[in-house]
């Protein structure tokens, strides 16, 4: 399983799961007076909803350190939530959708946790849970 990425950067580094929704059936309705039924106009397929979750991690020698790293990487992936950078998403099953617009990056709360020798050595690593939305411009 591949992590999700988006313009070449990846959206979350661990437990990364995709919803990716049918493209869009875009069609027009009307009655006609004395005439049972619809009257109805196909007008092909449009784009589709795509939502990553999962968990982005970041490290640094100290909690302020990782918790500085993580919130860089935050920005970043906020910052191509721009509304003009249409690239292409490649999601967790490898699947590529070559146009594409990130709508909004979300984040929950930070955690932090230190993995080493216990006299303040090792390396901290903070994770946030992410939400990324996507929309396929056309499928």
């Amino acid at each position: 399983m591949a992590d999700p990425t988006f313009n070449g950067v990846t959206l979350c580094t661990r437990a990364a799961r995709c919803e990716i929704d049918s493209p869009q059936v875009r069609w027009w309705s009307d009655t006609l007076p004395g005439v049972d039924g619809d009257y109805l106009t196909l007008a092909g397929r449009g784009g589709r909803r795509l939502v990553v979750h999962g968990l982005l991690g970041a490290a640094g020698a100290t909690p302020a350190a990782a918790r500085s790293a993580l919130a860089g990487a935050i920005a970043q992936r906020q910052a191509l939530a721009d509304g003009a950078t249409v690239a292409a998403f490649r999601a967790t099953d490898g699947t590529q959708h070559p146009l594409c617009l990130l709508t909004a990056y979300r984040h929950g709360p930070l955690s932090i946790t230190r993995e080493g020798d216990g006299a303040g050595g090792g390396v901290c690593t903070a994770l946030a849970a992410v939400r990324a939305e996507l929309r396929e411009i056309a499928p």
